[in-house]
């Protein structure tokens, strides 16, 4: 994990190991995971950074062709906010909702 992961996890856990008093909170696992959970997490997480991956290796192609910031399903330029937010992104936002919406031909 990189280090600026492992310090934005630190903070997120801080002192979340003190329970609340009186507090109960539904449907949430306070117990260890086991260890079949945390092999399917690591799976998981594994899976998830492969695509990062391979869709910033993508992205490095667009660049070198010349098209990188245009949408490859419809060729309409992606907004700067989205590249900005996920520079490796190869839809603008109309065709990614679709996408995520299984629309995309």
């Amino acid at each position: 994990m990189r280090p600026e992961v492992r310090h934005l996890e630190a903070e997120a856990w801080r002192g979340s190991e003190q329970p609340v008093a009186g507090v109960e909170l539904p449907g949430i696992d306070t117990d260890p995971p086991s260890q079949e959970e945390e092999e399917y997490l690591a799976r998981v997480l594994w899976q998830n950074e492969r695509e990062i991956l391979a869709q910033a290796q993508d992205a490095l192609t667009r660049i070198a062709a010349g098209t990188y910031g245009l949408c490859v399903h419809c060729g309409a330029p992606i907004g700067k906010e989205r590249l900005d937010l996920l520079p490796h992104t190869p839809y603008c936002i109309d065709c990614a909702r679709k996408a995520e919406a299984g629309e995309l031909d």
